[in-house]
């Protein structure tokens, strides 16, 4: 082989690792994401769950007071 194919290979070898370390904290970030997304959707569904609640018992309560009437 000789140095311009060398050069070549490095310089290909080099643009390799670049894109590598670029898709490595491309991956971190969008892991980083999904968790963020999973706690969010974990909190809205608690409180979609605790609203549901509420509401079913202010229906109850409404019921109560319909009978006593």
């Amino acid at each position: 082989m000789d140095d311009k194919t060398i050069e070549t290979f490095e310089g290909q070898i080099e643009a390799l690792i670049q894109r590598c370390e670029e898709l490595m904290t491309e991956n971190r970030l969008l892991k980083e994401n999904e968790q963020k997304h999973e706690n969010e959707k974990k909190v809205l569904i608690q409180r979609n769950e605790s609203a549901a609640t509420k509401i079913c018992a202010m229906i109850a309560r409404l019921k109560t007071l319909e009978n006593n009437a």
